[in-house]
């Protein structure tokens, strides 16, 4: 009998200690929560909440936002355009891609898809580029929108650019950074899950982007992602898409005997071969001046824009997809 006791002190005292984890939780994420919302009022913020369930946020149609001499129009069809008409070039092609494609921090003009259109064809009579590029997008919720957009301008060419941190995911260990958009929009249930993950994620970081980081994310997610990467190309072939793999170089691997991810390229490289998909790793491309190239976040720069934007005019002018 008092082993019984003692058990069910114990079980007592583990669920006071729970709820009070819990409880300090749910007062930490209050505030990170009420900061969010403040974000999402702000009258420069262009996302809005999704009704799909895959992509939790989306982004707001119909929006224009002037800043700091940078113009961001999101066009009726939600992607990242000046024209609200569908293309009537003879041949259409989408880059699809997180922040990198959509160009976060650049005007309209200087985004990948707008220098690449540029090279082919400035006055988009024969060719057509489109901005299939939404920030904070992993993999799954990549899919998902290219099967949505691509129901709408049925793409002759679909070009992924492949960032490495497309391979977080959403509700899991490797969930990404804060991944403040999706919180901003689903909130978590549970707190103290959320909070801990975080601490893990925060202790594999350590603060900075490294090529040890994304090695983590990768080993911890490579099937799944891989397999998202498979349904991009099913999901072309069935609309009648050609499809092609851009894989984008992380700036903080490059040192000056190599680049550190060159063996997980390799493998990215490889096992879409394997299931007949085109890939371009342009890694030598940017090797010769990577900080005139990426951020600290590894974000490109206008110079990184220009030089992704020639690597996939290139491909393409060489007899690519």
């Amino acid at each position: 009998m008092s082993l019984g006791r003692s058990c069910l002190k114990t079980l007592l005292l583990c669920a006071l200690c729970l709820a009070a984890v819990e409880g300090v939780c749910r007062v930490c994420a209050w505030h990170i929560e009420k900061q969010l919302r403040e974000l999402r009022s702000r009258p420069d913020h262009y996302y809005r909440s999704s009704q799909n369930p895959v992509l939790a946020y989306e982004l707001d149609a119909g929006r224009v936002v002037e800043k700091e001499g940078r113009a961001l129009r999101i066009n009726r069809f939600g992607i990242r355009d000046d024209s609200d008409e569908i293309p009537r070039a003879g041949r259409v092609i989408a880059l699809l891609g997180d922040s990198v494609v959509f160009g976060t921090g650049f005007s309209q003009d200087a985004t990948i898809s707008a220098l690449l259109q540029r090279r082919l064809d400035p006055k988009g009579k024969s060719v057509r580029v489109l901005n299939f590029g939404v920030p904070g997008y992993n993999l799954p919720e990549l899919v998902e929108f290219l099967k949505l957009k691509n129901a709408i301008y049925k793409a002759d060419t679909v070009i992924y650019l492949l960032n490495p941190n497309d391979f977080c995911r959403r509700d899991t260990l490797y969930e990404g950074a804060d991944n403040g958009l999706y919180r901003m929009y689903r909130p978590t249930r549970w707190k103290s899950p959320w909070f801990l993950r975080k601490l893990m994620y925060r202790l594999y970081k350590r603060g900075v982007v490294s090529a040890g980081w994304y090695r983590w994310i990768y080993s911890g997610t490579r099937e799944r992602g891989l397999e998202s990467i498979r349904e991009m190309a099913s999901s072309c072939k069935a609309a009648g898409s050609d499809f092609m793999v851009v894989l984008l170089p992380a700036g903080c691997a490059y040192t000056r005997e190599t680049y550190l991810l060159k063996d997980m390229y390799d493998d990215i490289g490889s096992a879409l071969k394997e299931q007949g998909i085109r890939v371009v790793s342009p890694v030598d491309a940017f090797s010769a001046d990577p900080r005139a190239l990426f951020t600290d976040t590894d974000h490109l720069q206008r110079a990184g824009n220009e030089l992704a934007a020639g690597v996939i005019a290139l491909e393409l002018q060489s007899g690519g997809s």
